[in-house]
């Protein structure tokens, strides 16, 4: 799919023609830039749209491996971890911390059923990673890759790349934010909208298309609930036989 950049400005004036209010009257441009930016910020919420990569050197301080290490601040979330191009296998802090109370303290060098590189990592918060076993050697090279924060749109000429599928349902759930200012029949009649967007960004994100909540949302269980219940032919028959 062919990617397009486009501006703040143009972002703005897609939504103002499908408003059908050029004139900055009744949504102001304040307003709509912010409708804009929380539309982008729930588009990477649902698609992880915005993905990045970083490299650090695994370190060791007064001669204590490091086991915790801080990722840049632009990324939102970890996806995948590798060490020296071995990718390295999620586990939680949880099991670690009760089915291998001393996981911290445990190197490279450890021996015993303790490997010689590191297999695990650890989410810690939104920028902190955690690997078992810790690298007794340091100066090796761990690949980061993860969501990255929205980027933010704070004046005109600020670009954004969209393929042109994507465009389309971005505007749609800008245009049901504005529309909720309006009320009434405006904003009911622009329901669909919404599922127009969720649609959108389920083609981009297979994982959120077959969650259960993205399901609801789009109504695809309401038959089944609205479906009146019949006992069986066995459970309707009465009396002794």
């Amino acid at each position: 799919m062919p990617y397009n950049q486009y501006t703040l400005a143009q972002l703005r004036g897609f939504v103002q023609n499908r408003l059908g209010e050029m004139s900055g009257t009744f949504w102001r441009t304040d307003e709509l830039n912010r409708y804009i930016q929380l539309g982008l910020r729930l588009y990477n919420l649902l698609t992880g749209y915005w993905k990045g990569r970083a490299t650090l050197q695994t370190t060791v301080v007064s001669g204590v491996p490091t086991v915790w290490y801080s990722v840049a601040g632009t990324f939102a979330s970890t996806m995948r971890v590798s060490w020296q191009g071995y990718p390295l296998s999620p586990a939680s802090g949880y099991d670690l911390d009760f089915g291998r109370p001393q996981w911290e303290s445990e190197t490279t060098t450890s021996g015993n059923d303790v490997p010689t590189r590191p297999t695990l990592f650890v989410i810690g918060a939104t920028n902190l990673i955690g690997i078992w076993p810790a690298d007794a050697a340091g100066g090796s090279a761990m690949t980061i890759d993860g969501i990255l924060t929205t980027p933010v749109v704070t004046v005109d000429a600020s670009p954004v790349d969209f393929g042109q599928e994507e465009l389309s349902g971005f505007l749609d759930v800008i245009q049901l934010l504005a529309a909720f200012k309006q009320s009434g029949r405006e904003f009911t009649d622009s329901a669909e909208l919404f599922k127009a967007f969720l649609k959108s960004a389920g083609e981009r994100n297979g994982i959120l298309m077959k969650s259960a909540i993205y399901r609801k949302w789009m109504g695809f269980d309401r038959s089944k609930k609205q479906r009146p219940f019949r006992a069986s032919q066995e459970q309707e028959v009465t009396g002794a036989r």
